[in-house]
């Protein structure tokens, strides 16, 4: 599935958008999780849990990502078989007369 390149721009928007990371998921056991922003570490000393995310940017970014990121690898598999088809062709047009 090769993404146009609006679609490539709204997935960058939503990523740029999104508070820059890295994130976490609250891993204990339960009915609901929560995503974290990783706190900032000084020195061994860590300064704190975090902060949940909750703006509307990083929720739109966690509720596309679902979709966002298998088309995002079917595109990049879709660009390295042509990168790929490509090379075998050039070596085949330098190599046709030898």
């Amino acid at each position: 599935m090769k993404l146009t390149a609006e679609e490539l721009r709204e997935i960058a928007a939503r990523a740029e958008a999104a508070t820059a990371g890295p994130w976490t998921a609250n891993e204990e056991k339960s009915s609901s999780y929560s995503v974290y922003k990783v706190p900032v570490a000084y020195g061994n000393a860590i300064t704190g849990w975090g902060r949940v995310l909750q703006s509307r940017e990083d929720a739109t970014f966690i509720a596309h990502a679902r979709t966002d990121i298998p088309r995002l690898l079917a595109h990049i598999d879709q660009q390295q078989a042509e990168i790929e088809r490509l090379r075998q062709e050039r070596a085949r047009i330098l190599y046709q007369d030898q």
